[in-house]
């Protein structure tokens, strides 16, 4: 994929690769070309990969678990719900293509559903399993689609994994365990859900690598000049970070965190981080992040800010400090909306607000 998109991001968004045209390439746009094509390659690409691979292991380990319910097999379901709620924070700032498929259903809410208004779910999740649970209707597919997004995802997942039914909900293991025992229609809506999340982070795997819409895998779109609708890949991307941070810190830092229940919540903003990191200063040392374009166009005092607030945020979250994360991510979101994309000659539309 990496010589189409090369090709797709010089034939498109370059001027100077016409030899006959140019004397040579725009430097800005050459570093731009360089640091989109390894932001898709190297990190888009394996992160929706990966966060497919995890739901799918999840769904498929429910079975054994499901046959002879134990602390063992909970324990280690438990965990692998954590590791696909780290792998999802890779993802989740991807708020286009894919993710964004539909104006009024897409397939983000479904995946995380506090994104669309920044609400926590956790008591409808609970009265769609309590209905679930009171009644004999087949807990399979065609039920679990018939849900509204408010009901299904990563939070209904943790929901069921990490607390009992009863009025309580008590999250001891002992407790969520004599619930699998004694009820198994929970454990065929656990698997229910596990297997339609798996098939929400499937579509957006394959409409990253393979196919999307009626065009080609969105990997290969992010190479031509503009997406279809219009819109500047780079400038795609960078609003799409801003955005998320903006939305982590409004919605879940300075309102409700959420992960409360399987304890996840920093951890997964530490996650986020390293995906912003991977972004700016490239998955390993000889890529070319955002940053590195930065540096190779002799603008280190653009880029100088950008790192110093990356730091502090970082500092922010392992310490767990709630408002001194959340002033850090405003910090670097800023970054992202001006100092980043003026540097690299990214106009970010008159349709961009800055917040401020």
């Amino acid at each position: 994929m990496r010589l189409w998109l090369l090709l797709g991001l010089c034939a498109a968004s370059l001027p100077g690769c016409d030899s006959s045209a140019d004397p040579g390439p725009d430097p800005a746009r050459a570093q731009l070309a360089l640091a989109l094509s390894h932001a898709v390659e190297q990190v888009i690409v394996p992160a929706v990969q990966a966060f497919d691979a995890e739901t799918a292991a999840l769904a498929a380990a429910l079975p054994a678990f499901c046959a002879a319910p134990d602390v063992a097999g909970l324990t280690g379901l438990q965990g692998g719900w954590r590791q696909l709620a780290l792998r999802w924070q890779a993802v989740a700032p991807l708020r286009f293509g894919p993710l964004q498929d539909d104006l009024v259903f897409p397939t983000l809410n479904f995946i995380e559903s506090m994104r669309a208004r920044g609400e926590d779910y956790t008591e409808a999740v609970r009265e769609g399993l309590a209905t679930a649970l009171a009644s004999d209707a087949p807990l399979d597919a065609a039920f679990v689609e018939g849900l509204t997004f408010d009901r299904v995802g990563l939070l209904a997942l943790e929901v069921l994994l990490f607390e009992g039914t009863t009025a309580e909900h008590p999250t001891a293991p002992e407790a969520v365990l004599a619930d699998f025992q004694a009820n198994p229609r929970k454990c065929a809506y656990l698997q229910a859900m596990a297997d339609h999340l798996a098939g929400k982070a499937a579509g957006v795997a394959a409409g990253w690598t393979m196919r999307f819409g009626a065009g080609d895998a969105f990997a290969v779109q992010m190479g031509h000049e503009r997406l279809d609708d219009g819109a500047s890949p780079a400038a795609t991307l960078i609003i799409a970070l801003a955005e998320h941070l903006d939305y982590v810190r409004r919605r879940k830092l300075e309102g409700t965190p959420d992960a409360r229940l399987s304890g996840g919540f920093f951890p997964q903003q530490r996650a986020l981080l390293a995906t912003c990191r991977a972004f700016l200063e490239g998955a390993d040392p000889a890529a070319v992040g955002f940053l590195d374009a930065l540096d190779a166009l002799g603008l280190t005092e653009t880029a100088a800010p950008i790192r110093a607030a990356l730091v502090q945020a970082e500092n922010a979250a392992e310490a767990e400090e709630r408002s001194a994360l959340a002033e850090a991510l405003a910090a670097l979101e800023g970054h992202l909306k001006r100092g980043l994309p003026q540097g690299l000659g990214v106009p970010l539309g008159l349709n961009f607000s800055d917040g401020d």
